[in-house]
């Protein structure tokens, strides 16, 4: 069995590393330029919310743009909850209070089928909206907290979600907005999929899928099983890497991989 080395890091140290994983990506550069749309348009017009909303789907592959009617009726609902969307946001009990009306039915399918909530691209709004005082709903960060043992399968919209993530906030002292980057970076990183953290199409392709020794059968499965092989590939000890970039993301896969930051 091959031996992985594993160094030790705490969460703030893991934050940090992220930070510099994160610079100059387009991770960092869609938000910047969502933030800049929000401040060009206006908060209480149908029009500038549904161009918000088109543009967050765009940016962060929410989906909405498969289902029938399905931005109309999400910037109605957020049209209806503006008021309370603001810097100074109680989290927990703007969720608890508005819990079924976040996880109505938006759209439809060709079918008339309705398509389920929109937690998802919702949150992103709101989160933008609020300047990062509420928390993303997030497969990836779902996840991440599931392997830090802090949330329990199944994954669905609830309330314990956003107290797990407030609670975090509060004992580590930091942002929701620092959450969310750590997390979303762990998750790709666990997954092996590092497009969106490497700021260049050579440097992703020269000097990190070149340098992974991948053949034929690699690159022709699926896009999951190919993650599969990528995260595989991180924690190997053959691999070198000389970008330094790429060398923080390995030691971060090393740590994350085999031990958790987050008492419980």
């Amino acid at each position: 069995m091959q031996r992985i080395t594993v160094i030790k890091i705490n969460f703030n140290e893991r934050l940090k590393i992220v930070n510099e994983i994160l610079k100059d990506c387009p991770y960092e550069t869609q938000k910047e330029e969502i933030m800049k749309l929000f401040e060009l348009t206006k908060n209480e017009d149908r029009e500038d919310v549904l161009l918000r909303l088109f543009v967050i789907d765009s940016c962060y592959s929410t989906n909405m743009n498969r289902r029938l009617f399905g931005f109309e009726e999400l910037a109605d609902l957020i049209l209806k909850i503006d008021n309370k969307l603001n810097q100074n946001i109680n989290v927990v009990d703007f969720v608890e209070s508005n819990l079924d009306l976040l996880k109505r039915n938006i759209g439809i399918d060709k079918k008339g089928n309705p398509k389920g909530h929109a937690f998802s691209l919702l949150s992103k709004y709101i989160y933008f909206r609020t300047k990062f005082q509420f928390p993303i709903y997030d497969k990836l960060v779902f996840k991440e907290l599931k392997e830090e043992n802090r949330i329990e399968l199944p994954q669905k919209p609830s309330i314990e979600y956003f107290r797990v993530l407030d609670k975090l906030k509060n004992d580590y002292n930091s942002s929701f907005d620092e959450l969310d980057k750590y997390f979303w970076a762990c998750g790709k990183v666990r997954k092996g999929s590092l497009s969106l953290l490497i700021s260049d199409r050579d440097s992703y392709k020269k000097e990190y899928l070149d340098k992974l020794n991948l053949n034929i059968g690699d690159l022709t499965g699926k896009s999951d099983f190919f993650d599969k092989i990528l995260s595989k590939k991180l924690l190997s000890e053959d691999i070198k890497f000389e970008n330094h970039k790429l060398k923080i993301i390995q030691e971060l896969a090393k740590s994350i991989k085999n031990e958790t930051v987050f008492s419980v």
